[in-house]
Formats: C-alpha cells, sequence, structure tokens
C-alpha cells in the first residue's frame, strides 16, 4: 500500500480510542490541534440505514491523522469514555483525574475543531447521536469571509485550487482523482466503498487526504483576515459560523 503523506493510523479497538482520546484535552488550542472530517457510506448522512464510516482526526503536533472505524466500533464511540490527567498546579499539587468522550471533545467551546464542512456532518452528529458541536472553524466561512462575503459555500477542492500552496494543491487533486476511480469501480460492482474492509487502497488515501489541506486553508485564510482593513469580517466569523450552525439544524 502506498504510504499516506501523514503517518496514519485506524483506530478500531476501545483501547486505542481510549489512549487517543486521552492526549486531546491537553494538546495547543492556538493554532488548533484538530483537524476534523467525518465519511458516510456515500449517500446523505440523515437517511434511514445511513451509517458513518469514518470519523477522522488530523493532530498536527502529533504529526499524524487518526480514522476512528464507526462501523467497527459501533455508534456508542461518541461516548466512550477515557480518563485525562490535568497538571499540577499551584493551588492543587497533585493534579485531578477527570474522564474525556468524543462528544465532550466536539461539544467543548474550549477545544477549537477546524472542518471543512460542516453541513451534513453537524447535522448527522446533532440528529443521529445528540452530539451538539461548538468550538467550530469552518475554513469555507472562513473563505467567504476572508472574500469579504463575496463568494459564499464553495468546496474544499475549490478551496485547495485556489489558494493553497502549489505542491499542497497538487497533491490533493492527485489523491483525489485517485479515490474518484476507486469509488466509481467499488460501486459499480454493486459494493460500498466506505463499508469494505480493509479499505481500498485508494479510498484509505481519500480519508487522509480530506483533512491534509486543512491546516494550511486555516492558515491561509486567518493570515488573510488579520489585515487592519479585514477587521470588519474577521469579527464576524464566529457568529457567522454559529448563525450557519444553527440554521442547518433547524432545517
Amino acid at each position: 500500500m502506498s504510504q499516506p503523506p501523514v503517518p496514519t493510523t485506524i483506530i478500531s479497538s476501545t483501547t486505542d480510542l481510549q489512549s487517543l482520546l486521552s492526549k486531546i484535552p491537553a494538546l495547543p488550542t492556538s493554532p488548533p490541534s484538530l483537524y476534523v472530517s467525518i465519511v458516510g457510506n456515500g449517500s446523505y448522512y440523515g437517511q434511514p440505514g445511513e451509517r458513518f464510516g469514518f470519523l477522522c482526526l488530523y493532530i498536527p503536533p502529533h504529526n499524524k491523522i487518526y480514522l476512528i472505524d464507526i462501523q467497527q466500533l459501533g455508534e456508542g464511540v461518541f461516548t466512550i469514555t477515557a480518563p485525562t490527567n490535568t497538571a499540577p498546579t499551584p493551588d492543587d499539587e497533585s493534579g485531578n483525574t477527570t474522564s474525556t468522550s468524543l462528544k465532550a471533545i466536539l461539544e467543548s467551546p474550549t477545544i477549537p475543531k477546524v472542518f471543512g464542512s460542516i453541513t451534513s456532518e453537524c447535522r448527522a452528529l446533532d440528529w443521529r447521536f445528540g452530539v451538539s458541536v461548538a468550538g467550530v472553524h469552518a475554513t469555507f466561512i472562513l473563505q467567504w469571509a476572508a472574500s469579504r462575503y463575496t463568494c459564499f459555500n464553495i468546496g474544499l477542492s475549490e478551496c485547495v485550487a485556489r489558494h493553497a500552496p502549489a505542491p499542497v494543491a497538487n497533491e490533493y487533486l492527485y489523491l483525489h482523482l485517485r479515490e474518484e476511480a476507486a469509488y466509481r469501480a467499488i460501486k459499480g460492482s454493486g459494493d460500498v466503498p466506505i463499508k469494505q474492509r480493509p479499505l481500498h487502497e485508494d479510498i484509505f488515501l481519500g480519508l487522509v487526504n480530506t483533512l491534509i489541506p486543512l491546516p494550511v486553508l486555516f492558515r491561509v485564510y486567518t493570515d488573510m483576515l488579520s489585515a487592519p482593513d479585514m477587521k470588519e469580517y474577521r469579527d464576524t466569523v464566529q457568529s457567522k459560523t454559529e448563525d450557519w450552525i444553527a440554521e442547518v439544524l433547524r432545517r
């Protein structure tokens, strides 16, 4: 199998998931350390019978991508808990032991999470799993603000083509085309690509590919919005994101 551009681990056991969860609360928050995508079986997330395939996390401080296999772990994956240790403080030299879960992390307003898109993702998380996402940055809304609200809701592929450095854009396009070809071939055989185990090599690389541009795009758009004449747009990003999520959940 071709090596992914970033070391990647598939999380398919409770023990491995708990090990990952225990590390997340201590991650740096500026810039964000969690870049997220969710992949289903290729149909609308809210349809009867739809299942998430993977919740994918890119954690640059670890230089690692984690593909959490929801099909294998089951839909209770969001409430599996793991202990976390907080560092000792001057007032409490012993530190504290608490617990966390994917649900707690996704709902935490103090743990920033960067998504490429949040439309079907936040709807499915809310409707199917009772997860109300918070602390969200969406690259498509950052791009919208950076365009002074003139270029609305373009997809990840177009964001990458327009704004990512050429090496990132070229690699993204190459892997995206490989994934599309594999998807068509598997779908044509009557199978569901994301349900196959083990994953087809190009589907696996496609999951990785949805994450790799996100830190780059986040940096590009936040740099654009940091210009003095962009304050008006910079100051509205959070409210626009919250309004977008609220509107999606009303549909």
